[in-house]
């Protein structure tokens, strides 16, 4: 039994290191604010709030397009990790 604790030990220490607290939201994209770099959206569930996140980029999106955002809740506020224009990969797959 202590050598599997032993051989365990580092693996979950490995995965303890690894864990990262992404969130996702999806809404519509209401506003791109160029400085500092953040979008603005406004969330598809009740209460529908509008929230701002930091970016490094401008999305490939236009105001009005239903988004999908991975964030990190960072002390500087909501940094985006990954972006998806949904309204557009519908489009792309012929569903709309």
């Amino acid at each position: 039994m202590r050598i599997a604790a032993w051989l365990l030990a580092p693996t979950l220490a490995a995965l303890g290191g690894c864990y990262d607290d992404v969130r996702v939201v999806q809404g519509t994209l209401t506003a791109f604010d160029p400085q500092p770099p953040a979008l603005l959206v406004r969330d598809e569930r009740p209460p529908h709030r509008t929230e701002s996140y930091r970016t490094s980029t401008q999305p490939a999106a236009e105001p009005g397009d239903l988004v999908r955002v991975a964030y990190r809740e960072e002390t500087a506020g909501r940094v985006v990790v990954r972006f998806m224009n949904v309204t557009r990969a519908r489009a792309k797959a012929g569903k709309e």
